[in-house]
């Protein structure tokens, strides 16, 4: 059956440190099918009706991943019942088995299948915990990530899209921002892993039936039209800027689109200091000490092989290693290099953490932070540091820049999308 998501239910009191099931955002779908999703997840499956583990998926690819989300997945049997203690156990369990579940940044929230009319079709459906992650960085991943980035910078990489009528050459499209094409017939996106490698197939709904629309090999991409793009073409008035570059391994589609940006159009004589930074040059989580975790290149340059070749020294370094950044000293690392700098642009991991938010009244500039992969989520950190510093939130669909008046609870629309800030995070509404 068709997954359908049909409305998110906002719970003003969330608290994601705590995780309980009363106090999360919770999703409701027809039936919640773990084979139709796709990115790095692991499946921990439950009874129902109790806590006990079934299978806990495959542990081991945690191992020195990041988690960024877990939900808890269960169905609304007997329709309506408060299962919110039973519930509570799960989360309690699932954070016994693996306690990096506990750390403050991840997003907790609940999914309810409701395609359940009797306790026989209950049983029937998965039940348990679904855990997102990023996978740990390696050398390997970066190198592989680089000869991606050359290449589509090139213009050797494309993807040819086939429909029943045209066919027509494009650059591929980055995973994330498949949901965000504008064609609103686009309702599911899934894709394997084969070794190294990556295939994206996209469907299109066609009324009743779903065809496929087009599929991709490499998760690299650029378009014209594509977040770094967009943000950029809406701001000609940014000049003498130093732009900031998180190039930690959830980022390289999104380095890539503003190394794209820079090649066309002169666009590199709008800038003045780049700065990108890695959260520490390969050190452990013990090793790095907020404000001199390290890691960060900064130059003022104007040459754009240059420029890649800075970005390239940088991802080799290192690739963060944990979820949390140190966002703001590569900003004060790139004010004291540049402080003749115009407009102070950030691109940033909108689910990632600032690791340094403590060092904000160092920052006297107004920062500019340009959200990419924000399909499920913001961090409220980057919400914090726009806020503090008289900056703003960008997004491929649009802007968020008077957010002095904004308080928790309160509704704001960034991206084309609602959002709520409630505990850590700015909360889709739809």
């Amino acid at each position: 059956m068709k997954l359908k998501i049909r409305m998110v239910i906002i719970l003003l009191g969330m608290v994601f440190t705590t995780a309980q099931a009363t106090e999360l955002s919770t999703t409701k779908v027809d039936v919640y099918n773990p084979k139709l999703e796709y990115g790095h997840k692991i499946f921990v499956e439950m009874n129902f009706a109790n806590n006990q583990i079934i299978d806990a998926g495959t542990k081991a690819m945690l191992t020195d991943a990041t988690i960024l989300k877990a939900e808890i997945v269960y169905t609304d049997f007997p329709v309506g019942a408060d299962l919110s203690a039973l519930n509570n156990t799960r989360i309690t369990k699932i954070k016994s088995i693996f306690p990096g579940l506990k750390a403050d940044h991840i997003q907790w929230g609940m999914i309810a299948q409701t395609d359940c009319p009797t306790e026989v079709a209950a049983r029937n459906l998965f039940h348990g915990v679904v855990i997102t992650f990023l996978p740990s960085p390696t050398k390997g991943a970066a190198m592989r990530e680089i000869e991606l980035m050359i290449k589509a910078l090139s213009g050797e990489l494309t993807a040819s899209i086939v429909t029943s009528e045209t066919e027509m050459e494009y650059r591929i499209v980055p995973l994330e921002e498949l949901w965000h094409t504008g064609d609103k017939g686009v309702t599911r996106t899934k894709y394997i892993n084969i070794d190294e490698d990556t295939v994206h197939y996209v469907y299109k709904s066609d009324g009743p039936a779903v065809k496929k629309l087009y599929k991709t090999e490499k998760t690299i991409a650029f378009e014209s039209d594509s977040g770094i793009f967009k943000v950029f073409k809406r701001h000609p008035e940014w000049s003498d800027m130093m732009v900031l570059c998180d190039v930690t391994g959830s980022m390289f589609p999104y380095t890539t689109q503003f190394l794209s940006w820079l090649q066309l159009d002169n666009n590199g004589s709008r800038m003045k200091q780049y700065v990108f930074f890695n959260d520490g040059d390969d050190k452990t989580h013990d090793e790095k000490v907020i404000g001199s975790t390290g890691g960060i290149y900064s130059e003022r340059m104007s040459e754009v092989s240059k420029v890649q070749e800075l970005c390239f020294k940088a991802m080799l370094a290192g690739s963060g290693g944990d979820g949390p950044e140190n966002n703001l000293e590569a900003i004060i690392a790139g004010l004291e290099d540049c402080d003749d700098c115009e407009d102070i642009v950030m691109i940033a991991d909108a689910l990632a953490p600032v690791k340094d938010i403590e060092l904000l009244k160092q920052i006297k500039r107004p920062i500019k932070v340009v959200l990419c992969g924000s399909a499920y989520g913001i961090h409220i950190s980057y919400f914090e540091l726009a806020k503090a510093t008289g900056g703003s939130l960008h997004t491929m669909e649009n802007d968020l820049i008077d957010l002095m008046d904004v308080n928790q609870g309160e509704e704001i629309v960034l991206g084309g999308q609602k959002y709520i800030v409630v505990g850590g995070y700015l909360i889709k509404v739809t």
